[in-house]
């Protein structure tokens, strides 16, 4: 009995079940984790942090669709969270029936934090996934934005590089490597 107290929280809600969630899903028991989740929302139904947990779990136990819906209940309920807006555009870019709903995601996710890093490799992501040449133009164009902004950051550069590779653009990605020496 003092073990469930201990783990109630401010409004007096009984947070065991998702206590054992955590436990669980940080050994790698999913199965478990999955139990110990919905167990825990049949009495919380609006925890935003439970969607988020079995959307990961789910994630991990790559049900993506599930992951999606999970994390959808929990935006719907919190939309200001920055790390769930990441998290479905990151699931979406992974199937690619539904890249429209990446971009969606992505544009979103730029608004909540336009120069947040995570933002900017998954609008990379986007372009590459599209593979189309005028995306990866575009793509250039996104690069030489992030290169005015941070010119130290030689990840960037390397991308630019190769990006200019993949398009056909080998002359001036040689002249490129050439002037940063």
């Amino acid at each position: 009995m003092a073990a469930v107290e201990r783990v109630r929280n401010r409004s007096g809600v009984n947070e065991d079940h998702y206590v054992q969630a955590k436990l669980a899903i940080e050994a790698g028991e999913y199965e478990s984790c999955r139990r110990h989740v919905v167990a825990h929302l049949a009495s919380n139904p609006s925890d935003v942090k439970g969607h988020n947990l079995l959307g990961e779990v789910y994630e991990k136990e790559n049900q993506l669709e599930k992951a999606v819906e999970s994390l959808r209940r929990s935006w719907e309920l919190k939309n200001s969270q920055k790390s769930v807006v990441l998290k479905l555009a990151n699931i979406y870019l992974k199937m690619p029936e539904r890249m429209p709903l990446a971009e969606t995601w992505i544009n979103r996710a730029a608004k909540l934090a336009p120069n947040d890093a995570a933002v900017k490799r998954l609008q990379e992501q986007l372009l590459t996934a599209r593979a189309s040449k005028a995306d990866l133009e575009q793509l250039v164009g996104l690069l030489n934005r992030q290169l005015s902004e941070n010119p130290e950051d030689m990840s960037l550069h390397i991308r630019y590089v190769q990006v200019m590779a993949q398009i056909g653009r080998l002359s001036e990605a040689f002249r490129y490597c050439l002037e940063l020496d």
